[in-house]
């Protein structure tokens, strides 16, 4: 009988199996669902790298034109404006992770393929590292350090330029994230609210991205700041219940729904709420937590051209004259705030105080 198997390394297996993982990546991240390659994402992918050499793409944004124009009869000649533009960099480099079975006999003892088990393991560990390194970025987390965390590009602290601002304090009436306490910040919508103004009046405006659930703004907090939205009891504050009834009642419950990565999304104004266990905390600080609101463009990400549209590279190992199986999935790439001219062009982060349970 005939029979179509891969051995170890064959070419269509490297090929399957590496398509397969960053496939299963993507439908098990977060952020990989805000991606894509044009500018009204919320994460943008940078293609540069993926069609030539390079560790570095150079972005550019051009700010608004502010000159009056001239009218009638006047002279256009020499009262043109000069453009204004911004750049920054984004880094790839090249990330690594592996498994390897205990040898035959351990395959003998289970009833699962290990071959198998050594990709969902990648899937899993690639999934959060991701999701991981981009919260890290847009938060703003500079207590993480370690660039295999971050993207391979250091963290920068959100903007506080003077009537600029990119990070909020609770419900305002704190003015850093160590005096945020339990008593005077209890999470409400009130703090989305404020984001939403803020976006508003940036300058650059922070605009309005496209999502996986219709055009909206992005909000991501942990679950225990989500948790007290539901267990906010303070006068004429909208409950979580009251806004999944609202969008039962409006037809819109499934849409919200339907995309398994996100936990629960929920939306409040053109805003989504999203829950992530990944919202770092404040540097400092063990119970507040900094959330944060995303715009278009807040963040950017780039992959390398070896391995194409599959982006991850996939290669298996036998040692101990063929005993063990080792598997390794790499891919190159890099993610970063962006910052234009010493401001954060997508993000505001938005701190607040959340008791443990």
């Amino acid at each position: 009988m005939a029979v179509t198997s891969y051995g170890v390394n064959a070419n269509e297996a490297v090929k399957l199996w590496s398509r397969q993982l960053f496939t299963e990546i993507e439908s098990e991240t977060v952020m990989a669902s805000l991606m894509g390659t044009d500018t009204d994402s919320v994460i943008q992918v940078l293609e540069d790298t993926q069609k030539g050499a390079g560790d570095r793409i150079t972005m550019q944004l051009r700010v608004l034109l502010s000159g009056a124009g001239v009218s009638g009869n006047n002279v256009l000649e020499n009262n043109e404006e000069r453009l204004t533009t911004y750049t920054q960099n984004i880094l790839i480099d090249h990330l690594r992770h592996g498994v390897r079975t205990g040898g035959q006999i351990d395959e003998q003892r289970i009833p699962w393929d290990m071959r198998e088990q050594a990709m969902q393991g990648l899937r899993d560990w690639w999934a959060d590292r991701l999701d991981q390194s981009v919260i890290n970025q847009v938060t703003g987390n500079t207590g993480q350090t370690d660039l295999k965390f971050v993207g391979f590009n250091a963290t920068v602290a959100p903007s506080s330029a003077t009537g600029n601002t990119r990070i909020l304090y609770g419900g305002g009436t704190a003015s850093t994230e160590n005096s945020l306490s339990a008593g005077s910040e209890t999470f409400s919508l009130t703090y989305i609210d404020r984001a939403i103004n803020q976006a508003k009046i940036a300058t650059p405006i922070i605009r309005m991205p496209q999502t996986p659930w219709g055009k909206g703004y992005v909000m991501m907090v942990h679950p225990n700041v989500f948790r007290t939205l539901s267990i906010n009891a303070a006068a004429n504050q909208i409950h979580i219940w009251q806004m999944q009834l609202a969008q039962i009642q409006g037809g819109k419950m499934d849409k919200l729904e339907r995309r398994a990565n996100f936990p629960q999304v929920f939306k409040y104004r053109d805003c989504f709420l999203v829950e992530d266990d990944r919202i770092p905390t404040a540097p400092g600080t063990t119970t507040v937590y900094r959330n944060v609101f995303l715009g278009a463009q807040s963040a950017a990400v780039a992959f390398g051209r070896r391995y194409g549209n599959r982006r991850m590279s996939w290669k298996e190992k036998l040692f101990d004259y063929d005993e063990q199986l080792g598997v390794k999935a790499g891919m190159i790439w890099g993610c970063v705030k962006t910052i234009f001219n010493s401001r954060d062009l997508g993000t505001i982060v938005v701190s607040a105080h959340a008791p443990a349970l």
